[in-house]
């Protein structure tokens, strides 16, 4: 959409400013607001009504991913106070429509100069038997429980990245929906037999 359009010219022109390092999340929906009008300047009332209607519903879910000098120990087992330099993502919702799952899922980011870090923290009963009958790279893992991320790193364009976990470790990964496209993903999984969750 235009809007989105907008929006991810205006945090391609923050990237490049050295403010960045400084920016929190309220910082930053802040200046996206300040810039967002300026460019509607040249729109019409109609337009312009149209457009903040968008960029209210995309704003509120922008976030700002922190910078650590700790990265985390990689295992896919999490330890106290490991990932606190983290931004925690969760209240995620169902695929389709706007209800929430029975259980909770929540993900840890963050990135140092080297790498972009993820922890997918995934809650289940602690008697289910988590499904992994896939095991080889780029196999069906979708079909097992699994975790799925998607990088898109220009809204201008359509191509992004594609990763899928499953709860063994076991990857998918493609670019452009070609599968034939590997990455240098690293990935480990556990599970907490007392608690039932399982992390990525």
């Amino acid at each position: 959409t235009e809007a989105s359009h907008i929006i991810d010219d205006i945090l391609e022109e923050m990237v490049k400013e050295k403010s960045r390092k400084h920016l929190t999340p309220a910082i930053l929906k802040a200046e996206l607001k300040t810039r967002f009008a300026k460019r509607l300047e040249s729109k019409s009332e109609l337009q312009s009504g149209k457009l903040k209607r968008c960029f209210h519903g995309i704003a509120n879910h922008v976030a700002v991913i922190p910078k650590t000098l700790a990265p985390p120990v990689f295992d896919g087992a999490p330890r106290p106070g490991e990932w606190q330099e983290s931004l925690r993502v969760d209240n995620f919702l169902k695929r389709c429509g706007d209800a929430k799952p029975r259980h909770d899922t929540s993900v840890n980011m963050c990135y140092d100069d080297k790498h972009l870090y993820l922890l997918f923290s995934c809650q289940e009963g602690t008697s289910k038997k988590l499904l992994a009958s896939h095991t080889k790279r780029d196999g069906k893992i979708w079909r097992d429980d699994s975790v799925e991320f998607f990088f898109q790193p220009s809204l201008k364009q359509d191509k992004y990245y594609q990763f899928i976990v499953n709860s063994i470790g076991a990857v998918f990964d493609s670019y452009d929906k070609n599968a034939g496209w590997n990455s240098r993903i690293r990935a480990a999984a556990s599970r907490d037999g007392d608690t039932g969750r399982w992390f990525v």
